[in-house]
C-alpha cells in the first residue's frame, strides 16, 4: 500500500481553523486553524487478597448539540477593567450560568464550538474539586473558545491547569500524518484590517512523542506556532499547572510585539491518528508580570 502524503500544511489544518475564529472579535473573518519474556519455575501460590472495591465507573460526556451551540448568543468579553484592575484577568468557565450547571449537549455562556472533524464531546465538570472543562475525541478534532480583549502589554502572563487522561498513540506536532495531541490551549491575536489569514496563533501542546520545548511553524501557515510544553505519559493522570508570557513568547516566534489578545481556546483531536483522546482544562488566567526584584544594595563599612 502506497503510504499517504503528508497534508499540505497541516500543522494548522484545524488549528488554522483558529485564525478563521479571531473574526468574531472584530466583526470580520479571520482564519485560525482551524492535532518474550524468560520462564520461571512454578512459585507457590500465594494467598489471593481480599477482592478491591471497584473504581467508579466515568461516564462519557455527551456529544455537543451543534444545532443549539451555534444558535447561542454571544456574551459580552472578557476585558480589562477600565478603572483599578488588579493583578488577574480571570477567564471563567460558566460565568453567567446558574448554579454552575448545564444540560446535556450544552456549552457554557460565551464559550463556543469550533468542530473541525468528527463528533465534539465535552462536559463542565468536576475534578479533584476543582470546575474544569472535560474534552473527549474520538477520531474527531474541536475547539472551544470564548472572545476575550486582553491587552498582553499589561497582563502578558498566561496561566492554566490541564489534566490528559488519554493520549493519541503516535500523535507527533513534527509529522503531519499523526499530528493530533490531547490537550492543546491557544491565544488568537486578531489583527485588522488585514486579509483572511491576518490573526496569529499561538499555542501550548501536550505531544505524546515531540520533546519539550520543540517549537512548530509551518511554512504554508507562517501566521501559527506551537510550542510543545509537555511530552508523553509520564504526567498522564495528574494536575499539571503551566504558565507562559504570551508577550515573550509572541515576541520570539513572531519577531514583532504583540497586539491585544482576542480571543482563547482549548482543543483536543486524534482524527490523524485515527484514535481517541481525554483532557481537561481548569484555571485560564491572565497575570501581570512580576516585578522584578531589586538587588540590595552593598553595605559599606
Amino acid at each position: 500500500m502506497t503510504p499517504r502524503p503528508p497534508r499540505r500544511g497541516h500543522l494548522s489544518r484545524a488549528r488554522l481553523g483558529l485564525a478563521v475564529l479571531g473574526a468574531a472579535a472584530l466583526g470580520g473573518v479571520f482564519l485560525v486553524g482551524g492535532s518474550a519474556g524468560q520462564s520461571r519455575p512454578p512459585q507457590p501460590r500465594a494467598p489471593e487478597p481480599p477482592p478491591a472495591a471497584a473504581a467508579p465507573e466515568r461516564r462519557e460526556p455527551p456529544v455537543i448539540d451543534e444545532s443549539k451551540a451555534e444558535a447561542s448568543p454571544r456574551a459580552p468579553a472578557t476585558t480589562v477593567p477600565s478603572t483599578g484592575p488588579g493583578p488577574t484577568i480571570d477567564i471563567p468557565l460558566a460565568d453567567g450560568l446558574p448554579g454552575g450547571k448545564l444540560g446535556p449537549g450544552d456549552l457554557p455562556p460565551a464559550w463556543h464550538l469550533k468542530r473541525f472533524a468528527g463528533h465534539a464531546q465535552f462536559e463542565l465538570a468536576r475534578d479533584d474539586g476543582r470546575p474544569a472543562f472535560r474534552l473527549i475525541s474520538q477520531a474527531s478534532s474541536f475547539a472551544i473558545h470564548r472572545e476575550v480583549a486582553i491587552d498582553v502589554q499589561q497582563f502578558p502572563v498566561l496561566s492554566w491547569a490541564w489534566k490528559v487522561l488519554r493520549l493519541p498513540p503516535r500523535g507527533d506536532v513534527r509529522d503531519g500524518r499523526a499530528n493530533d495531541q490531547a490537550a492543546q490551549v491557544y491565544v488568537i491575536f486578531p489583527r485588522a484590517p488585514g486579509p483572511r489569514m491576518a490573526s496569529d496563533v499561538l499555542g501550548y501542546v501536550w505531544d505524546t512523542q515531540a520533546p519539550v520545548g520543540h517549537r512548530a511553524a509551518n511554512a504554508a501557515w507562517p501566521n501559527v506556532r506551537v510550542i510543545v510544553l509537555q511530552s508523553g505519559a509520564d504526567r498522564v493522570g495528574r494536575w499539571v499547572r503551566e504558565e507562559r508570557n504570551v508577550r515573550q513568547d509572541y515576541a520570539e516566534l513572531f519577531k514583532r510585539e504583540a497586539p491585544a489578545a482576542g480571543l482563547v481556546a482549548v482543543m483536543t483531536d486524534s482524527d490523524d491518528t485515527r484514535t481517541s483522546t481525554e483532557a481537561f482544562f481548569s484555571g485560564l488566567a491572565f497575570q501581570r508580570a512580576a516585578a522584578p526584584s531589586r538587588p540590595e544594595p552593598t553595605r559599606r563599612n
